[in-house]
């Protein structure tokens, strides 16, 4: 197995977001929005803080209504399909929709208390994959459902999920990081590895398979695993530079310091 040199990190010129949004903080990092009346926003459950203004928060599912016979029809087959699609991805079944009724100044954490990452979808083809739980919150008309990655089967032997989260449509999708987010721009002709729990998600046409350490036994005894993830295709790609809390021990979800 090769390596590969690292690419610079990529610059963002994602246009103006949909609703009026800024990231801040340093190391734990929060978004404030100031939503006009009438714009909405989806949030992962845990990730509202605080909201001053006149606005509506409810529990929603993804699972758009619809009043035609054969969505009528099938309805019930369609909630077990995103019910274990949503449980199998490890994400909740329900979000939170917050409506803004008036102008209304919002907060929202991170749940994983590190860095947080804003990405404009464009369209239907432009899928972003995340690993579960770092989505946050998104606005817009983006969907989201759950999806296998690469070669699905060797990822139960290494510390990734078998599905992951998808997004597609045209909107903002914000997520996170426990750490500081590193971010590389990959091209056909240069493959990325990457350890299996670094990898936060991707966006564009990536390909992933287990590569396996040729010297297991010296990678074991450093205290590294014996596989990486490698990545190829064309796209982007975040990594998380800190390693999540045991699972084991369950993690708080912080709150950001205002102050």
């Amino acid at each position: 197995m090769t390596t590969s040199a690292l690419t610079m990190p990529m610059q963002s010129d994602a246009p103006a977001p949909l609703v009026r949004a800024r990231i801040e903080g340093a190391e734990r990092q929060y978004i404030e929005w100031d939503m006009e009346a009438g714009e909405q926003i989806w949030l992962d459950h845990g990730a509202f803080v605080a909201a001053c203004g006149r606005f509506s928060l409810s529990a929603r599912t993804a699972v758009a209504p619809s009043t035609s016979w054969w969505s009528v029809a099938f309805a019930p087959l369609r909630w077990l399909y995103y019910t274990l699609s949503k449980k199998a991805s490890g994400e909740r079944l329900w979000s939170e929709l917050v409506t803004a009724v008036a102008p209304t100044q919002l907060v929202t954490g991170n749940p994983n208390g590190g860095q947080i990452e804003r990405v404009f979808l464009e369209g239907d083809d432009d899928v972003l994959s995340l690993r579960r739980g770092a989505w946050i919150g998104h606005a817009g008309e983006v969907t989201l459902s759950a999806s296998l990655a690469g070669v699905a089967v060797p990822m139960l032997f290494v510390a990734a999920p078998l599905l992951w989260q998808t997004a597609r449509g045209v909107g903002d999708v914000y997520f996170g990081a426990h750490g500081r987010l590193r971010s590389f721009k990959v091209t056909p002709d240069e493959p990325l590895y990457v350890d299996p729990k670094a990898l936060v998600g991707w966006r564009g046409r990536m390909q992933w398979r287990v590569q396996v350490v040729r010297d297991v036994r010296g990678a074991l005894f450093a205290g590294e695993g014996f596989a990486l993830l490698e990545g190829t295709g064309a796209g982007d790609v975040w990594i998380d530079t800190t390693d999540p809390p045991p699972r084991r021990l369950p993690a708080s979800s912080p709150k950001p310091n205002l102050s």
